[in-house]
């Protein structure tokens, strides 16, 4: 069996922020968290169908440092069915307990170079060695979808 992790922010979807100065673009919707607390967002095109295929490989959990309830809502808003979201809160309690988790294979998919994200990986290595896959940076559909040819290329990691 294998554990498929991946990350959201930047991977399957992209928060606008002002504090940076991006204006959302025209496919991005309003994702609330509570009264104060409002994003908008876009999808990666192909987002859905990559994590489909990941599913066929084995069973699929969101690892993000992004807070839980943040993560709930991206999960429920765009239907990205996981059934499992480990956030910062988890990844800042300690490791992961293996005993929750099939033995055999740990993947994990994330938008920043391996040497960025010790956490995550420090995290995942109570469960087995992380086989770890640089996904291309998400901004914007114009200029980095999910193509099939990236989808193939990606999940290609997984399939033996």
């Amino acid at each position: 069996m294998k554990n498929i992790f991946v990350d959201i922010d930047e991977t399957l979807l992209h928060t606008f922020s002002i504090v940076y100065g991006e204006t959302p673009t025209k496919d991005a919707v309003k994702v609330e968290l509570n009264e104060n607390e409002i994003y908008d967002v876009v999808l990666r095109n192909g987002a859905i169908k990559f994590l489909s295929y990941l599913r066929t490989y084995g069973d699929v959990y969101a690892l993000t440092a992004a807070t839980a309830d943040y993560a709930a809502a991206m999960n429920q808003k765009f239907n990205l069915r996981f059934e499992h979201i480990f956030s910062r809160e988890h990844i800042q309690a300690g490791q992961a307990d293996p005993s929750f988790f099939a033995k055999g294979s740990v993947y994990l998919y994330d938008n920043l170079p391996r040497h960025e994200n010790r956490s995550k990986i420090v995290f995942l290595r109570p469960i087995n060695d992380v086989n770890y896959i640089q996904v291309p940076v998400f901004y914007n559909n114009k200029t980095s979808p999910f193509t099939d040819s990236l989808i193939d290329s990606l999940v290609s990691h997984v399939k033996d």
